[in-house]
């Protein structure tokens, strides 16, 4: 019975160590995560853009952050962009584009592109 007792008692100790140390190590974590900086990799390649530099996975990036935050009328001008470079791309990208477009209030090109994007799917 005793050494169940003081077996018992000193798992939970153990335990609850553990537990105060984890609490530990994450304060430690949140207190170093203030010193650094954080950069909007968005609004870099947006202002690199602007200067004229522009690569055909960049403007991927942006065009793609752009529809998944809604932003269709951005979407719609980076993935112009886009396939003015080149219009070897994954079928998505034609879909994508597609959308974008018709929330602009562009139907026909818009169209075209789900042509596309439904002969390339099949």
């Amino acid at each position: 019975m005793k050494k169940s007792l003081l077996l018992l008692i000193f798992l939970f100790c153990f335990i609850s160590h553990n537990i105060y140390s984890q609490l530990a190590s994450e304060y430690i974590a949140d207190k170093n995560q203030d010193s650094y900086v954080s950069v909007d990799v968005l609004k870099t390649y947006e202002r690199v853009s602007d200067k004229g530099y522009k690569s055909i996975d960049m403007l991927k990036k942006l065009a793609n952050a752009s529809f998944f935050n809604s932003n269709f009328i951005e979407a719609a001008k980076w993935y112009d962009q886009l396939f003015s470079m080149t219009s070897d791309f994954e079928t998505v990208y034609y879909y994508r584009y597609a959308q974008s477009l018709k929330s602009v209030n562009n139907p026909k090109k818009a169209d075209e592109m789900m042509k596309i994007f439904i002969e390339k799917s099949k």
